[in-house]
């Protein structure tokens, strides 16, 4: 038995490739690569990392190709990993703004977004204020991103301070809700 075992492995092993050929093995995605297009009436919005960029810092690319016209690429820089792009009317008036959700590789997880609006058919990056004042108090990471209606919304567990100076914060098992308006670039308690 043990050689019939022997002779059908090495019949299973064995196998001819042409001369001049190459086996090579197939590279496995990349992890840290995000492409996703979406649609803006007759534009066509296209979101890309570059290739080989570490997961968690780099840039991006956002190319919006519209119908009529000529199209626009935007480098930005990212921190995190992108998770999402979505359209969204912020400022109340069309086209609507685009919104590039990321999310942080690092065990806390940090969330951030990127808001491109559109100024007399040129698009350029508006910039987001970082959290601020009670906004921040008890931030420590781990946010969750919502687009809807129009409005941004963040959630993230409130932390306590760490109670030695090298110790971790400690979560309270509260959470803290805020949406972002676009007008005076802040984020307000829901």
């Amino acid at each position: 038995m043990k050689g019939i075992a022997r002779t059908t492995l090495a019949a299973l092993l064995m196998f001819s490739i042409p001369a001049g050929s190459v086996l090579a093995a197939k590279a496995p995605p990349d992890p840290c690569k995000f492409q996703k297009t979406v649609r803006q009436g007759a534009n066509e919005i296209s979101i890309d990392i570059p290739e080989g960029e570490p997961c968690g810092l780099g840039t991006f690319f956002l190319t919006i190709l519209p119908k009529k016209g000529n199209p626009q690429t935007l480098k930005a820089a990212r921190d995190g990993m992108l998770i999402d792009v979505v359209l969204a009317e912020l400022n109340g008036a069309a086209p609507q703004e685009i919104v590039v959700v990321a999310k942080g590789v690092d065990a806390a997880a940090y969330g951030s977004i990127a808001i491109f609006e559109s100024i007399d058919d040129h698009w350029a990056q508006h910039r987001v204020a970082r959290l601020s004042g009670d906004a921040a108090n008890g931030y420590a990471g781990r946010d969750a991103f919502i687009v809807k209606d129009g409005v941004i919304e963040r959630d993230f567990p409130v932390y306590a301070p760490a109670a030695e100076p090298t110790g971790e914060p400690q979560p309270t098992g509260e959470k803290k809700s805020l949406r972002y308006d676009f007008a005076s670039n802040s984020w307000i308690a829901r």
